[in-house]
């Protein structure tokens, strides 16, 4: 009765294209058939102190909408799926992060968002992984817009110096899994990491749900 209820009230619809699905996946047949799966092969970064870098899909087709909604259209409720498809693509890690982080959000855009997209998927990942989450741990310090259709040296220009460690106890010794929604150049989240790693972090890696190539 309840489940029949929820069905009702809430559909299960493809993260896409809003088609109802069969069951709780994510995605429908049609939408994840078009899913492509990010290669490990480029799985890295130019030298970062980011330890790690794992992208589950390719930033485009269905995952770009589902993202492109999940961000700009209100539809918070999509962290859930997103980071269970998350989790799964890309397994558990080994050792199991002390701490999961997002990347964080300035103020100003996070009061016109409503929520840090990245700290949903952060904490439903910490939860799955069965570890501890911080929202607050890495803030940022000032707006830097966008970073689309800038280029690398301006996406390095316009991060730099935006984040600080807000709890230095809660970094100081810990392996850290740093959690975004999508990753281009790796700019932004290797700013992240040099600023995490100053504050006595052992290990920074990264996951994202989906990465750009190109």
């Amino acid at each position: 009765m309840l489940a029949a209820l929820k069905d009702a009230w809430f559909p299960r619809v493809c993260l896409a294209c809003r088609r109802t699905v069969p069951d709780a996946g994510s995605f429908c047949a049609t939408c994840s058939f078009l899913l492509d799966r990010f290669p490990e092969s480029l799985d890295r970064l130019a030298p970062s102190p980011i330890d790690s870098l794992k992208a589950a899909y390719v930033y485009g087709g269905p995952i770009r909408d589902a993202l492109l909604a999940f961000k700009h259209s209100g539809h918070a409720e999509h962290a859930d799926r997103l980071a269970r498809l998350l989790v799964n693509a890309l397994g558990p890690p080994c050792p199991i992060p002390d701490l999961v982080i997002p990347v964080p959000l300035y103020w100003t855009r996070l009061f016109r968002r409503g929520y840090n997209q990245a700290a949903l998927l952060a904490g439903t990942a910490a939860r799955l992984l069965g570890t501890r989450f911080s929202a607050t741990a890495l803030v940022r310090t000032r707006n830097t817009g966008s970073q689309f259709g800038l280029s690398a040296g301006r996406r390095l220009e316009n991060v730099s110096g935006a984040f600080r460690v807000s709890d230095r106890k809660a970094i100081a010794g810990a392996r850290l899994l740093l959690v975004d929604d999508v990753v281009a150049t790796g700019a932004t989240v290797g700013e992240c990491g040099a600023v995490l790693k100053e504050a006595g972090a052992v290990s920074v890696d990264v996951w994202a749900v989906a990465r750009s190539v190109g």
